[in-house]
């Protein structure tokens, strides 16, 4: 048994900033409205609350310890309402390193630990040793492995022994290249995003700025030519992309994924530094992701749906991302090395779709466009006779709506076209292949049999008379809520095939 330790005494100044800027705001407009204050009572006030917090924080540090031995972590806390936490290793599902900037020079991280999958972690370590969370993580891969050969005959980890047997004799290691996260960052759109919350910033604090200031602006852009304006506009876009690349850059520099035995580590970040531990059998399913423009650069994404807390920190997307950016004929043969239990070279089955099935996407989508512009020019022309505006006498306007119009049935009539040439389904042995395009981004998903957690099939009455095909929905678990993969317009038979094989013996 581990004696009894206490988090590292800077935790007091970093939760005292954190309850700075929680209630920063409310207290300066508190200060700011309280005019029969004098200046110096209004500083006593500020310096009460920020002594009494300190205060706070301090005898929370004091009262909350924790301690470690061979099989748990227990976790002491309260003032008043005294608690103890134990966590067992072997029930710990992902352990996460974060070690901000101003932790680094102090070989002090925090670490998240979680068990029950519900998108919030169970325990939080702050700033505590490298060298303590380091025995932790030992002794947690120790106890599960033991864990492990002790349940082989269990249905709920009846995976994982077969993927021990495999996975201790080798390892696997994969590092980020850093001209690949580069074009991964450039080829990101969400500086056009970050451009437009600029524009919707000045429109929201318009009201707030002087008015001279206001001024000087407005006659500035009325002067301006439509280059200048146009000029001014890439600028703000390019500094929008540089803000996302450096956001991305930060976030995966130096990001190297590492396989032992069935454990993954995942190690990334510039500024913040993040390493995060999880069991493979946590994983649900793989997705292998590409938007059309890293398509003509060849790389591709790999993220995972995982029965865990899919939170890694504050910006964090909904799966976790197991391989930022990898090229296109590497991915395939570096996915087998991290994961030996999935088989990923599934040959892709291009007949499952019916025959009529671009044609009635089409209809459907134009359909839906034609009742959106026929309900736009009926407001527009209530607007324009009750108004009297003579919206459609104006040249320019009608040049506008035709040309919008003309390109949302380009961008249709792409995106379809995509849709139709790669979405695929294929079955080897006891894995399922959907690949899909949703919004010009081609979606690639590994799934094993027993990871799926139902499957449902639509069809309006004449497709699935006449056309003898459905719409299918596969349902996996994602975290502490599921996900829905969805195909449109497969055949009936491989529909059918598909509910065969998922009630097949596992």
């Amino acid at each position: 048994m581990n004696k009894r330790r206490r988090q590292h005494p800077i935790t007091i100044l970093i939760e005292l900033i954190s309850l700075i800027k929680a209630f920063f705001f409310p207290i300066i407009i508190f200060v700011i409205l309280r005019h029969s204050l004098s200046v110096g009572e209004k500083v006593l006030i500020m310096i009460g609350f920020i002594v009494l917090s300190t205060l706070f924080n301090l005898i929370k540090w004091f009262y909350f310890t924790y301690e470690f031995n061979e099989s748990e972590i227990t976790i002491y806390h309260g003032i008043v309402n005294k608690q103890q936490i134990h966590i067992p290793f072997e029930r710990i599902q992902t352990l996460t390193r974060e070690q901000p900037i101003y932790l680094q020079p102090f070989e002090l991280v925090n670490l998240q630990i979680d068990t029950s999958g519900q998108g919030k972690p169970d325990a939080v370590l702050k700033a505590i040793a490298v060298k303590q969370v380091t025995k932790i993580e030992q002794q947690r891969r120790l106890m599960q492995t033991k864990a492990t050969d002790l349940t082989q005959s269990r249905n709920a980890e009846a995976s994982e022994p077969s993927l021990t047997k495999k996975a201790q004799q080798h390892s696997a290691r994969y590092q980020i290249k850093f001209r690949d996260l580069f074009i991964y960052s450039l080829t990101s759109l969400s500086g056009f995003g970050i451009a437009g919350a600029m524009f919707a910033a000045w429109t929201q604090f318009d009201d707030l700025l002087p008015n001279r200031f206001k001024t000087i602006v407005n006659q500035f852009l009325s002067q301006s030519s439509f280059v200048l304006l146009g000029v001014l506009g890439l600028f703000a876009l390019i500094i929008a992309t540089m803000i996302v690349m450096f956001k991305i850059i930060n976030r995966y520099y130096q990001f190297v994924l590492v396989r032992d035995g069935y454990q993954l580590t995942i190690a990334r970040g510039l500024l913040s530094k993040h390493t995060m531990q999880l069991r493979t059998s946590r994983i649900q399913a793989i997705c292998v992701a590409q938007t059309l423009l890293r398509r003509l650069f060849r790389l591709q994404t790999v993220t995972a749906y995982l029965a865990a807390n899919k939170k890694e920190d504050s910006e964090d997307e909904s799966q976790t991302v197991i391989i930022p950016v990898i090229k296109t004929n590497r991915s395939q043969q570096m996915l087998q090395q991290i994961l030996p239990n999935f088989k990923f070279d599934i040959p892709m089955q291009t007949d499952s779709r019916i025959k009529a099935a671009l044609w009635l996407r089409l209809r459907f989508l134009y359909g839906i466009l034609l009742a959106i512009v026929l309900s736009g020019v009926m407001v527009l022309a209530v607007l324009s006779h009750q108004w009297q505006l003579h919206v459609f006498q104006q040249t320019e306007v009608l040049s506008f709506i035709i040309v919008m119009i003309m390109g949302l049935c380009i961008l249709i009539l792409s995106q379809t076209l995509l849709w139709s040439h790669d979405q695929s389904i294929a079955i080897k042995d006891d894995m399922l292949m959907l690949q899909t395009n949703r919004l010009f981004t081609k979606r690639t998903y590994y799934i094993k049999r027993d990871r799926i957690q139902g499957m449902q099939t639509r069809a309006w009455y004449g497709l699935l008379k006449r056309r003898q095909g459905a719409h299918m929905t596969i349902v996996i678990r994602d975290s502490d809520a599921f996900q829905l993969i969805k195909v449109y317009y497969i055949q009936t038979a491989i529909v059918e095939d598909i509910k065969t094989w998922l009630l097949t013996d596992k």
